[in-house]
């Protein structure tokens, strides 16, 4: 998304990626910690990161993998050092802070009318399932703070699990067929233009390689047909999720026959 200029434009950032800029969690499981530490790895800022009975604040970024290690050694981040601040009186609280994008990605409700009118952010990205109420992305649109819904920002589990089913139909996983003529052709390739020493590695892709690229490509895609939904139906981007996914189910029905 935050490669697409339209999405920037609307929602107010200057530029493009995610480098320099900052970010909200609301969570630290298996949701959170991935996206946080992807997000580092892109140069991202997390500045914050919410638990059920703690949240901890740190201006230049937090060290993912050290407050991930505390969380595991100690259950919770009461005590946490390696912070600017930390909250345990109303950990939630964090959530209205100023940051560039916020991510919820612990449990659902927990943006509502209440709270939708504090939230200070150019967008929300829902990692968790649900965690926007009606009132309160109602409040949120009206506001210019554009949601980025469940449905599609944490659909790459449901993919994988898609890649899954289909590695169990074939009874092979992805690449075993191809691995050793793809480390051939590279080779020869390498030869015909000339190279006779080149990196003994060179190797076919794995299968993580594949899922990983498969995963990027599938989400890549619905994230840019999804988004260009919106700004040429000019809907909000939930709705324009679920029709473009509606009219792809009964566009399917229809070339079977099955619709009426």
């Amino acid at each position: 998304m935050l490669k697409i200029q339209s999405f920037c434009d609307k929602v107010g950032d200057a530029s493009l990626g995610i480098k320099g800029k900052t970010f909200t969690v609301q969570g630290f499981g298996n949701v959170g910690y991935w996206a946080a530490k992807f997000l580092e790895q892109d140069e991202g800022i997390v500045t914050h990161i919410i638990e059920r009975d703690a949240a901890i604040y740190k201006a230049d970024g937090i060290d993912i993998e050290h407050a991930k290690a505390y969380l595991i050694e100690h259950g919770s981040f009461i005590g946490y050092d390696q912070c600017d601040e930390i909250e345990v009186k109303d950990p939630l609280k964090y959530m209205e802070r100023p940051v560039d994008y916020l991510i919820p990605a612990a449990t659902e409700k927990s943006i509502h009318m209440v709270n939708a009118e504090k939230i200070q952010c150019k967008a929300i990205f829902e990692g968790a399932n649900g965690p926007t109420t009606f009132a309160g992305e109602e409040i949120l649109n009206a506001r210019g703070i554009v949601v980025a819904p469940d449905l599609m920002v944490n659909g790459g589990g449901v993919t994988c699990s898609y890649f899954e089913w289909l590695k169990n139909i074939d009874h092979v996983s992805p690449g075993k067929m191809t691995k050793k003529f793809d480390e051939k052709s590279q080779i020869k390739l390498l030869n015909l233009m000339g190279y006779t020493q080149f990196d003994a590695d060179i190797k076919g892709a794995d299968e993580i390689d594949i899922v990983y690229s498969a995963l990027d490509e599938i989400m890549t895609q619905a994230v840019h047909d999804n988004w260009s939904y919106a700004m040429n139906k000019n809907l909000n981007f939930r709705d324009a999720c679920l029709v473009n996914a509606i009219n792809k189910v009964y566009t399917h029905y229809a070339e079977c026959g099955l619709t009426l």
